[in-house]
């Protein structure tokens, strides 16, 4: 199955890219330390089960303390297989398709500052959602985002 990333529009596809954009914008933060912050959260959470007792008189549902445990390290194994399959792994050294005089060629009236990062952190947002969809696709996308620093075009009949 190939799926044209620049295009999709399947709502499992659109949902995955924003789960996707979500777990970036943490990869990106924390880079080649993701192991060691996954580790860390699963411990702070197994520690703060200590002590529990997880009861509801009821209908005498007991939970012990071992399966609370064990549905916490499940969901971080799930949580670490879902960054692989949606290829987060890396993300952090990841090129953008467009460097800066390419974005000027793009959008040649982008003032420099804090604009031209803003355009950088689209370009950055869009291709994690969109991966492996080509340059030309970027390209449009930034012109429809940014039109007011899109190339004048000269009025016809001129």
């Amino acid at each position: 199955l190939v799926v044209a990333s620049a295009s999709e529009e399947d709502p499992l596809w659109v949902h995955a890219m924003e789960l996707r954009q979500l777990c970036a914008k943490v990869l990106q933060q924390v880079g080649g330390l993701w192991r060691a912050s996954l580790i860390l959260s699963i411990s702070e959470q197994l520690a703060a089960v200590e002590g529990l007792d997880y009861a509801i008189e009821v209908d005498i549902v007991e939970e012990s303390t071992d399966d609370i445990r064990q549905g916490i390290i499940n969901r971080y194994d799930a949580f670490a297989a879902a960054l692989q399959q949606l290829g987060l792994i890396g993300i952090w050294n990841e090129k953008p398709l467009l460097d800066g005089g390419a974005i000027k060629k793009v959008l040649p009236r982008l003032p420099k500052g804090p604009t031209f990062r803003v355009v950088m952190d689209e370009q950055s947002d869009w291709m994690v959602s969109h991966p492996g969809a080509p340059a030309a696709a970027l390209q449009a996308h930034l012109l429809s985002v940014f039109p007011d620093f899109a190339p004048i075009r000269e009025k016809e009949g001129r």
